[in-house]
């Protein structure tokens, strides 16, 4: 982080880097002791780093936890009987109280309902505002990433496959497998990627060994011979974006064009028309 390699740290100098990082994971059960006190679970950091004690750390603890949405009266009391949001809030509250400069949301609002995510959300756009925080989402929900998300990235096996800004990636992706993942996003809107168009076929290949060439090729229904035999490299578009594709945007058709079972060899056929 700022040029500095985090696996070189040890000691007070982990630990300082550590307060800047904060995990708020997806389990609002299990992610919060059931038999501590609320506010006894927030202010955990707080003693870990030594950054407060007595009555600084209850006042401490008593302003995060009124920011984030939770009566300050609530912090003897026990999680027992809180909801799924309310779990989280103690969670979000149990981060924010180091004053982090990246907070990791690892499918933090996939156990919520839909009312629940979109205050959250709204609630993480108030604290971005007053603090300058970076979120880091790893979800599955692209509904929730467009709304949420400046930039993107998309992984397949482990791997970025396509990287950009929020537009670029939902408006105009240039790699088969982000394609697909927008033709299974349910939307009252008119789409250009139809899941007609983007059925995979098989099953994906084993994570642990990844076949030769392009990760996306068993499956891919756009695949050339150079795709059986080369990993496609992340490759620069317009702007930020990126794409790790042999066909690139200007050569992957549109779903009107290509149906899948086409071969590389119909592909070099479109090509020379």
């Amino acid at each position: 982080m700022n040029g500095v390699d985090v696996a070189t740290l040890h000691g007070d100098a982990l630990l300082s880097m550590r307060r800047r990082f904060q995990l708020l994971l997806q389990d609002p059960y299990n992610s919060i002791p059931s038999h501590v006190s609320i506010g006894t679970t927030i202010a955990e950091p707080l003693r870990i780093h030594r950054l407060a004690s007595g009555n600084g750390l209850r006042e401490r603890v008593g302003a995060v936890m009124q920011e984030v949405g939770l009566s300050p009266d609530l912090y003897d009391a026990l999680p027992v009987g809180l909801s799924a949001g309310q779990r989280q809030r103690v969670n979000i509250a149990r981060a924010m109280v180091l004053e982090p400069s990246v907070l990791i949301l690892d499918e933090t609002l996939s156990a919520l309902d839909q009312v629940e995510q979109a205050k959250l959300l709204d609630l993480f756009d108030d604290l971005q505002r007053k603090h300058g925080i970076t979120y880091l989402y790893i979800s599955h929900d692209l509904a929730m990433v467009r709304r949420a998300c400046a930039r993107i990235a998309v992984m397949y096996l482990g791997k970025i496959v396509e990287i950009g800004d929020n537009e670029t990636i939902f408006d105009e992706p240039a790699h088969p497998y982000t394609r697909t993942l927008l033709s299974s996003v349910s939307t009252v809107e008119a789409k250009p990627f139809l899941p007609k168009d983007y059925l995979l076929e098989g099953e994906p290949p084993d994570p642990i060994h990844i076949p030769e060439g392009c990760s996306f090729r068993s499956r891919c229904p756009f695949v050339i011979e150079t795709c059986r035999s080369v990993e496609p490299a992340l490759s620069t578009r317009a702007g930020t974006s990126a794409a790790a594709c042999h066909l690139g945007l200007e050569r992957l058709p549109m779903p009107s064009v290509m149906t899948p079972g086409r071969t590389g060899s119909d592909l070099k056929q479109m090509d020379s028309l």
